[in-house]
Order: C-alpha cells, then sequence, then structure tokens
C-alpha cells in the first residue's frame, strides 16, 4: 500500500519520497488521520512547515481526541 511504502521511506530517512507516497494515500482515504499525521511529519521534516501546519488543523477538525493527532501536534509543534 502507498502507506506502508511510505512508512519505509521514512525509515530509510528519505522524507522527500515518503510524502509522494503519502500523498497518494490520502487520495485514497482523505480521512485517515495516521496518513495525515506522517504527512504532517514529513512536510515539517522537509521544511513545509506552513504546510504541516495546515494539515494538522485539518487532522485536528477530523479528529480532535485522535491520540496520534495529539501527539503529533505536542511533538512537532510545542
Amino acid at each position: 500500500s502507498f502507506y506502508n511504502a511510505g512508512r519505509l521511506m521514512l525509515i530509510l530517512d528519505s522524507p522527500q519520497s515518503a510524502l509522494i507516497f503519502f500523498e497518494n494515500a490520502l487520495k485514497l482515504s482523505p480521512k485517515n488521520c495516521s496518513v495525515l499525521c506522517k504527512l504532517i511529519y514529513c512536510y515539517y521534516n522537509t521544511g513545509d512547515v506552513e504546510k504541516a501546519r495546515n494539515l494538522m488543523d485539518t487532522a485536528r477538525k477530523l479528529e480532535p481526541f485522535n491520540f496520534q493527532v495529539k501527539r503529533t501536534a505536542r511533538t512537532l509543534f510545542k
């Protein structure tokens, strides 16, 4: 799956490549907070903090009590 391929790219320390896979995964499942959180992480680590913040707002609106969303926000946007 695109999601698993993106995770593999992160393990290989290639967030730019992971972005491509996670963006495709998001097209298939636009309300998936796991995908959104991975995308937020990738955008943040490739320097696109604005896009990361916008996606964080989207994730918070979709699932404000989701543990992964809260953890990502706490880790990246202290």
